[in-house]
């Protein structure tokens, strides 16, 4: 898709504005009208007397709409306001062209309760917070009142928060199989199963040397997550070799939260799980993404739905009382009816968490290499998925507790967590909200490093693959990026 942006405006932000309505494209630049062909996105933004006046002209399968925007604006007109005259002038063509309006109006990022949480402390009220929402931003009432409750309660899970604490992320990015519309870094067993042995040496020698340093510092761990990839493809053996780690250097007692994510129901077995329980463990995630069977053919994962009932029967025979589901909105080719029969199957099975994400087809996803076509890409269908989500859980006690949003989401719509009370994941709102500086080990992990009274992020990335993990040596922290956790 061909873009040419005249007048100021930052070509990412119109970039991302168009992707509401024009999915999965990649953006080619150019210099003049007469190279607009096939699908493009114009913009143009003018100054005049005081206001801004943007223009965007969006053309798709021979389609062309314009949309049009005039705001009073200083001068020169600012970053934001070149922003939200071309989020206007793309929301009207966008919504002529296609019919669709999205559900967060001219929003792009991924933490819109974070949004209100700032506006909070800035002393607006909820009514004014709510107007720059409905008004402003564009965002549906629906969705403007999601925010709002997830904010509150956000809040009230920050403040449990001990001061200096930190938390600690650790990747097992090891899986099955490898999904569809998968991005993460993560690899099949089939392929990389004989790395995970010596990766597991070498992540323990790491969270050694992180746990150290958060001590040296005096630097409480808050929360522990063991995420993936699929935690669960590890042996019993395994797994009480990198628990067994963490549990010889942190003083668990002093530990709020302990997730593992289990993964994949056809990984789970009672052994694994009496590993967990044993090494301190309180929280899991069995993720079966659908209860449909052809659809979990269809994208890759090679366990079926009645390996989740029983998974979830040996997770609470073992003594978990805090489980976590994911479902993704949008699989394949399934309906909101289908959807809502996996939702009811799973809260058959008397979880305590449940986690609604909206699928997300990134470029890198086998789906979006191979050239076949998104479902749904607009999200006409997700969005009754997601209504009916709340339906289903809010009256089995159910509220949602934190949200975040992806770049190529379909129909730029949330994933939320669902919870009961009290079964809420503190690490989930910690790091979504970046209110606390979070340790990575392990390939792909991304470091974290927060401060929050000078209202600053530092971000430290880890090796990307295990190979490359597993053959060069971990960077130690800069003198820069130790003040951070003094």
């Amino acid at each position: 898709m061909k873009i040419l942006v005249e007048g100021g405006v930052a070509q990412y932000d119109a970039e991302a504005l168009a992707m509401l309505f024009m999915p999965g494209r990649h953006f080619t630049s150019v210099t003049q009208a007469s190279e607009l062909t096939e699908e493009y996105l114009h913009l143009i933004s003018r100054t005049e007397n005081g206001c801004l006046h943007t223009r965007a002209c969006l053309c798709s399968a021979d389609t062309t709409a314009v949309g049009e925007s005039t705001l009073p604006c200083t001068d020169p007109p600012s970053k934001a306001d070149l922003r939200l005259g071309a989020a206007y002038a793309i929301l009207e063509a966008g919504e002529r062209l296609t019919g669709v309006t999205p559900p967060f109006g001219v929003l792009t990022g991924i933490r819109p309760a974070k949004i209100v949480m700032e506006m909070l402390r800035q002393g607006s009220s909820p009514a004014q917070i709510e107007s720059h929402f409905r008004d402003t931003l564009r965002v549906t009432e629906e969705k403007t009142s999601l925010c709002m409750e997830v904010a509150a309660r956000e809040q009230a899970l920050i403040s449990r928060m001990p001061p200096r604490s930190v938390s600690l992320y650790i990747s097992i990015p090891f899986c099955p199989s490898r999904c569809t519309y998968c991005s993460f870094v993560s690899h099949s067993i089939e392929s990389a199963g004989k790395l995970i042995d010596p990766y597991l040496e070498k992540l323990c020698a790491e969270i050694r040397d992180k746990v150290a340093l958060l001590k040296d510092m005096g630097r409480p761990i808050n929360c522990i997550y063991i995420g993936g990839g699929t935690p669960g493809i590890l042996t019993p053996e395994q797994l009480t070799l990198l628990m067994g780690t963490v549990s010889d250097v942190v003083n668990l007692s002093q530990v709020a939260e302990y997730t593992v994510e289990a993964g994949r129901p056809d990984t789970v077995t009672k052994d694994k799980l009496r590993v967990m329980k044993m090494m301190g463990a309180q929280r899991i995630s069995i993720n079966p993404q659908t209860l449909c069977n052809d659809t979990l053919q269809l994208i890759g994962r090679r366990h079926t739905a009645e390996q989740f009932y029983q998974a979830m029967d040996v997770a609470a025979s073992a003594g978990f009382d805090c489980i976590n589901c994911d479902l993704v909105a949008g699989l394949a080719q399934e309906s909101p009816e289908e959807f809502g029969r996996t939702l009811e199957g799973v809260l058959s099975t008397s979880p305590q968490n449940v986690t609604v994400h909206t699928l997300c087809v990134k470029k890198s996803a086998f789906l979006r290499q191979s050239g076949e076509a998104v479902f749904d890409p607009l999200g006409t269908r997700v969005g009754a998925m997601l209504t009916l989500a709340d339906s289903l859980l809010r009256p089995k006690g159910f509220f949602p507790y934190y949200l975040y949003r992806q770049k190529n989401a379909l129909g730029n719509f949330e994933n939320t967590g669902w919870s009961l009370d009290g079964k809420e994941g503190l690490y989930n709102v910690y790091i979504m909200e970046e209110v606390q500086s979070i340790l990575a080990c392990g390939a792909g992990g991304t470091t974290k490093l927060v401060d929050t009274e000078k209202n600053l992020i530092r971000r430290i990335f880890n090796f990307k693959y295990p190979y490359e993990y597993l053959s060069r040596p971990i960077p130690a922290f800069s003198e820069e990026e130790k003040s951070f956790l003094l």
